[in-house]
């Protein structure tokens, strides 16, 4: 019921300012390849991508804790919000491996039982795209973590950066790719996305391990 102090709308909008760039900048990265890939290959490839990101973004909802931690490490605070950090990459790598291991071994399977023959195409990009599954969870950690220890600006940079990256490699992969077949453009979109979300993930572990010497 009490209005807000100057101070504190201030801690709001520095807040809600990078959160809401972030979410913007995540969404735009999720479909930058589908939309380069768009104005260079015909529908059908289109088509083999989105399969495979489909069926890879649907293991991440069950594999990625990120939105889960968060509101745990936002009441956690000093060595406590340490060791949950820790346990929370303890438990996830192992099954993040796993699910990624398990997609490339079984990749044929799931296309043909899910989409049929048809796709087949799909399943060398399925295979490529599995790497993703290592990658996301651990971003959905680390920017949990950096966004309950007040780093928002850090993570909105981080995914601004990492989308703008995304379009530059997006663009070069398969403008450069398109001459060998439509195939290893698509494939060169995957490599693009997974080189930038790599590199996202970077960005987050640096700027953790600086927050851990500043604390230290």
């Amino acid at each position: 019921k009490k209005e807000l102090t100057t101070n504190q709308k201030e801690q709001v909008r520095g807040f809600l300012t990078p959160i809401s760039l972030t979410g913007l900048s995540s969404v735009l990265f999720g479909s930058i390849d589908i939309i380069i890939l768009g104005r260079f290959v015909t529908p059908e490839y289109i088509g083999y991508y989105q399969v495979a990101f489909t069926l890879v973004t649907s293991a991440l909802a069950i594999i990625s804790f990120g939105a889960v931690l968060f509101p745990l490490f936002s009441r956690m605070s000093g060595k406590r919000l340490e060791r949950g950090f820790k346990k929370s990459l303890y438990v996830t790598i192992p099954i993040s491996v796993l699910a990624a291991i398990a997609t490339i071994l079984i990749a044929p399977i799931i296309v043909h039982i899910i989409y049929g023959s048809q796709y087949s195409p799909a399943i060398g990009i399925l295979r490529l795209l599995a790497v993703i599954l290592l990658i996301d969870p651990l971003i959905g950690i680390f920017s949990g973590y950096l966004i309950s220890r007040g780093q928002t600006k850090k993570v909105a940079i981080a995914v601004i950066f990492s989308t703008f990256l995304n379009i530059i490699l997006n663009y070069l992969f398969v403008v450069n790719l398109l001459g060998y077949g439509m195939y290893l453009a698509v494939l060169g979109a995957g490599i693009a996305t997974l080189i930038s979300r790599g590199i996202y993930l970077l960005i987050l572990i640096s700027a953790e391990e600086k927050n851990k010497n500043l604390l230290s």
